[in-house]
């Protein structure tokens, strides 16, 4: 077993492992992120939909062999290749096409938070009525500015949740959505690295813990505000920022000699 998804083994041992009658073993191989393109398109053709599912998740499959996949008739094998970023975006839009009034379906899911998907698809995405597909889509990276926009401003706090993780989010819908009323909402603009200074200064002051935490553990946090909330009454937000890679080490070791 090991041997079929060790990403160092021998092209001709993958080979020979790809045939093996056992249904695990071939599902290993399919996984395998080293596995030639020629023995990921036999086994996309595997009998069973588990072998074929795991060539569908592989990041090393073709653009034939994917968009061969996004046809097959097991569910779960068109779900993997929907979340597979490395899913040609021509393959994204057609599968969306093909939904037709499966609107609610898990594929659908999948191409919304794909970061593969075209972003003219994506806006049409984030006018689905289907709350998951908007999620996904106002989470995503690859979605246009003006879907996200929109989308923050949803009346489900959840999507504007979603909204807030995106790094791609404008600067001033952060700002717009530092001052939702919704806990989680704000302390996903905290924790959110794209959240410029201004934005980390006003929330690392909020006085609900879990927001200051996010501040705290948020990569792009200045300096200056690390230090502040090294001295949080919080022991959790502390701790957040005492363990933030963007803290000197010089600042760590005097708070560490202090405590």
């Amino acid at each position: 077993m090991y041997m079929a998804i060790n990403p160092r083994v021998l092209p001709a041992v993958l080979g020979h492992l790809s045939c093996d009658p056992q249904t695990r073993v071939r599902h290993y191989v399919a996984s395998n992120i080293s596995a030639p393109i020629s023995i990921l398109g036999r086994l996309s053709r595997d009998r069973s939909s588990e072998v074929r599912e795991a060539v569908a998740s592989n990041r090393s499959s073709s653009p034939a062999i994917l968009g061969r996949l996004s046809r097959d008739q097991a569910r779960d094998v068109r779900v993997s290749v929907a979340g597979n970023t490395s899913c040609p975006a021509e393959v994204l839009d057609q599968m969306s096409l093909e939904l037709g009034q499966e609107l609610y379906s898990i594929v659908c899911w999948r191409i919304a938070g794909n970061p593969s998907s075209p972003p003219h698809l994506l806006e049409r995405l984030s006018h689905s009525p289907d709350r998951f597909t908007q999620e996904n889509v106002a989470a995503n990276p690859s979605s246009p500015p003006t879907a996200i926009v929109r989308l923050s401003r949803h009346q489900y706090e959840d999507i504007r949740r979603h909204a807030a993780t995106n790094r791609a989010c404008p600067p001033a819908t952060l700002a717009a959505l530092s001052q939702d009323q919704n806990i989680m909402t704000r302390a996903a603009v905290a924790g959110n690295p794209s959240s410029p200074a201004e934005i980390l200064h006003q929330l690392s002051a909020d006085q609900e813990w879990i927001i200051r935490r996010s501040a705290a553990s948020n990569p792009s946090c200045p300096v200056v505000l690390l230090n502040q909330l090294l001295r949080d009454p919080n022991r959790e937000v502390v701790d957040a920022a005492a363990q933030n890679p963007g803290l000197p080490r010089a600042a760590l070791a005097m708070w560490q000699l202090a405590h």
